[in-house]
This record gives structure tokens, sequence and C-alpha cells, in this order.
């Protein structure tokens, strides 16, 4: 009698997306930092609309586990900005504002990769970001927005990434890698809500068509990690 071996199942790439976004106050046609909420009815299972303490409101999307899955919630779950949340009898005469920088505070969007719903080892973690490491410049191209600095329009595409590099996303060299929360690519132990993670804080960008199109090459390059996971890190995989 013949024995067939079991192939070992790859495990489904996982995606997650934060953004983090000015408010406008639309009576007062102001631009600031104030909190900006979805109805809680609005809210579905997996996705959250939380506080960032440096920009204002942020939104953490749940797992996505195909591209056309990120492209259609992503722009499903934006439009629940515009559900204001009542304070006190009163509605909130806010909206998102999606651009990166506008007055001193840069807006980013984070992303981040894991191998099923258990997420992604350290050790794994630290390969996948050595062979992702080659593709940051091509992400910042595709996700720049951030051209505004203090109400004023300037010349560099991302005036995020000049003037927010040192602080918010360290630039990492390709065979270092940090747990340290405020690298451009780090490992992201998880809490109780979500499991560890490799964290891309690069992007500059809250639309979501500039978004996917990057977790289009973040999953290309991890897909092709899982299948050949000897590849020569320096490899450009497009």
């Amino acid at each position: 009698m013949k024995t067939v071996k079991s192939r070992k199942k790859k495990p489904a790439v996982t995606m997650g997306v934060e953004l983090e976004s000015y408010s406008i106050d639309v009576a007062e046609n102001r631009i600031s930092r104030e909190l900006h909420f979805s109805k809680r009815s609005a809210v579905e299972k997996g996705e959250q609309f939380t506080r960032d303490w440096s920009i204002g409101s942020e939104f953490n999307s749940k797992a996505f586990l195909t591209l056309r899955e990120a492209f259609f919630l992503l722009k499903n779950s934006l439009r629940k900005y515009a559900k204001f949340r009542e304070s006190n009898g009163e509605t909130h005469r806010l909206t998102i504002f999606p651009v990166g920088g506008w007055i001193d505070r840069f807006s980013g969007c984070h992303i981040h990769l894991g191998l099923g719903k258990d997420g992604i080892p350290y050790d794994d973690a630290k390969k996948l970001a050595q062979c992702l490491h080659g593709h940051i410049p091509f992400l910042i191209a595709l996700s720049a927005n951030s051209t505004v600095w203090r109400e004023q329009i300037t010349k560099p595409p991302s005036s995020r990434l000049l003037r927010g590099t040192k602080k918010y996303f360290k630039i990492t060299k390709r065979e270092r890698f940090f747990k340290d929360h405020f690298r451009e690519i780090n490992f992201n132990r998880g809490n109780t809500r979500k499991p560890p993670t490799l964290e891309l804080r690069i992007l500059d960008s809250s639309i979501p068509e500039y978004i996917v199109a990057c977790l289009v090459v973040c999953h290309a390059v991890t897909l092709r990690w899982l299948k050949h996971r000897s590849i020569n890190p320096l490899t450009l995989i497009i």
C-alpha cells in the first residue's frame, strides 16, 4: 500500500492598515487635530476608530486576506467617518483630512504583515524584512502625498519623510531588525487584540488607492519569500 506524503500548507498572508488623519471642522472651515469617531453602530468586527496622541483620529483595519478585500473594506471603512458620533446631544461636525502633513504633525499610514491568525514569529519577520527593505524607496514613491507643512505647499513631495524620519520612522540598515516601534520597519509584538506582525511605517498617504498599491508590492514580496525562503534578500521582487 502506497503512503501519500502530505504537503504542509503555507500560511495565508494577512495584511492590516493603520491610518492617521487630521480633522476638518466643517462649520468653522478649520483644519485641526480634534478627535473624530464614527458612530458605534457603524463599526464592524475587527475594525477600530481610535485616538492617535500625535495627530488626532486614527483608523485600525481588520486583517485582510486578499487585495480585493483590502481595497473594498478600506474605502468602506473610511466612509464611516461621515457618520458622526453624537456627544451631549450634539453631532460633531468634523470629517477626516487624508493628507500627510498640514499644521506641524504628520498623519501617516502603517502596514502590518502576518502569516495566518497567529501573526509572524520574530525570526521569520526578520527574514521577510530583509526582502522588503530594498523596496522601501519604491513604496515611499507610491504613497507620498504630504507636500504641505504649516499650511504652505512645499517643493518636496513628502515633507513627512524629510521632517519626521528621525523621530517617527528611523532609517534602518538592511541587516538590522528592531522591536523599536519607531523604526521604519520593525517587529510589532502585538497585543490582546492583534498577533505579532511585521510593521512598515514609511507610507505617507491616507488615500485607499495609494495604500492598496503599496499592499500589492508587500503582498508579492511576501508570497515570493514564502515560496523561496532562501532567496537573496538583496533581490528586488516586483
